[in-house]
């Protein structure tokens, strides 16, 4: 197995070190926090809009084609990604090419120019990708649940932001909230792959001299009161009628998370779980039916979504709610280990890629600002009980403050309207 260290470097960074045999490429994953639960009204999508400009230019590679051609040149796999709570920036290569890729990225981190040109051309691209999000429903649906379990936080906005915000920003605007979030102590960053015979005293000096970012500050996450909402409907001239059902979950640190996990993998986490068996195969409901589990620092999700006919649509929501009632009295013992089974499988092969190994121990860190190893994670997997499972459906399935998010024909409102408040 893998011995990650983790390493605290002298202005804050904190470093972890990966390394694995067998591997050929070499993976640099960078944690920075910020994400959008830290913009205010103002501000909506200036995490996202951050991480475009990060790659569109520094003193010495002037242009996004400048870094481009620098990553095409060692055939990097290059990309970055706002969540609520952290912006992640990561890039693999052949292991020969560790040098390059940390200063690439270290570059990119630290020394952006964020022109004003980039900025009024990166507002015509983003304005574009939410256009062209709210056209998807069956990806835009995970947006319009999020507004109904989150109401009343930040957490319950897109990521991407609005055009109204992301047309009114200012370079000043990007340059005080790049100066507010991105410094060494709000920042982790992972290596993860062959270092091909490097000590880890030159890995960390390697970090410790490219990464010096100029600011020096504090931060702290601020704790929200969550009172979910009973149903967010977003309609659309649609040609189906999209579904999200679901609840708060645990948080990143919760004894609880790995148990949900097990229950929601049951529940619709794969093609035998509960919901696509009743829904799509015995009822045919919907083409497809998922269940999905994620955790932040100080709350989580669960949620089933459903993309299904409209004269499907409320039986196919009585159906997911049922299933849900279900599964705080009804679980068997052979559907746990088949989970468990499950869960651990999919852990192995996503462990086989460099990048995923580091982002799986840079994650963790970042919440329990400590390593668990893979083989803990997994022996607490295999540990979980049954009556644990049951304990955690009813903890969490708390109908009382059941959300649901809803796209579909305005005509659809009164009838989800009128099952949910019967």
């Amino acid at each position: 197995m893998h011995n990650p260290v983790v390493k605290k470097i002298k202005n804050g960074l904190k470093l972890i070190l990966v390394p694995v045999e067998g591997t050929e490429t070499v993976s640099l994953i960078v944690n920075v926090g910020a994400g959008s639960r830290y913009e205010d009204e103002s501000q909506i999508g200036m995490t996202h809009f951050l991480e475009h400009l990060i790659f569109d230019g520094t003193k010495r590679r002037p242009s996004s084609l400048d870094i481009a051609k620098e990553i095409d040149a060692i055939g990097a796999d290059v990309n970055a990604h706002p969540t609520e709570e952290y912006t992640n920036y990561h890039i693999k290569a052949a292991s020969e090419h560790l040098d390059k890729v940390v200063d690439i990225f270290s570059d990119m981190l630290t020394e952006s120019l964020f022109a004003e040109s980039e900025i009024e051309k990166e507002k015509k691209v983003v304005i574009e990708e939410i256009k062209m999000r709210s056209d998807i429903p069956s990806s835009y649906i995970f947006q319009v649940f999020d507004q109904a379990l989150f109401s009343g936080t930040p957490l319950a906005r897109y990521t991407g932001g609005t055009v109204k915000t992301i047309s009114g920003i200012k370079r000043q605007d990007v340059l005080d909230f790049y100066n507010k979030h991105y410094f060494a102590e709000n920042s982790y960053i992972c290596l993860a792959g062959n270092f091909s015979g490097r000590s880890e005293e030159g890995l960390v000096k390697l970090i410790e001299d490219k990464f010096i970012f100029k600011n020096a500050r504090s931060s702290a996450v601020e704790q929200f009161k969550y009172k979910p909402k009973r149903l967010e409907f977003f309609a659309k001239d649609s040609q189906q009628t999209n579904l999200a059902v679901g609840f708060l979950g645990p948080d990143y640190s919760s004894s609880d998370r790995l148990v949900v996990k097990l229950l929601m993998v049951i529940l619709g986490g794969n093609m035998s779980s509960r919901m696509f068996t009743e829904i799509r195969e015995k009822k045919g409901l919907a083409y497809d039916v998922r269940s999905f589990q994620s955790s932040g620092s100080d709350s989580g999700s669960l949620m089933t979504v459903a993309g299904v006919a409209d004269e499907k649509a409320t039986q196919a929501l009585e159906a997911i709610i049922g299933e849900y009632k279900r599964a705080r009295i009804d679980i068997t013992e052979d559907e746990l280990k088949k989970a468990k089974t499950f869960l651990l499988g999919q852990m192995k092969l996503s462990f086989e890629d460099s990048y995923e190994l580091g982002d799986y121990y840079l994650t963790r860190f970042f919440y329990q600002k400590k390593i668990e190893l893979i083989s803990e994670t997994m022996e607490k997997i295999a540990k979980i009980k049954l009556v644990d499972v049951l304990a955690v459906a009813d903890k969490y399935f708390d109908f009382d403050n059941m959300s649901v998010g809803v796209i579909a024909k305005e005509k659809m409102r009164p009838k989800i309207e009128k099952l949910l408040n019967n």
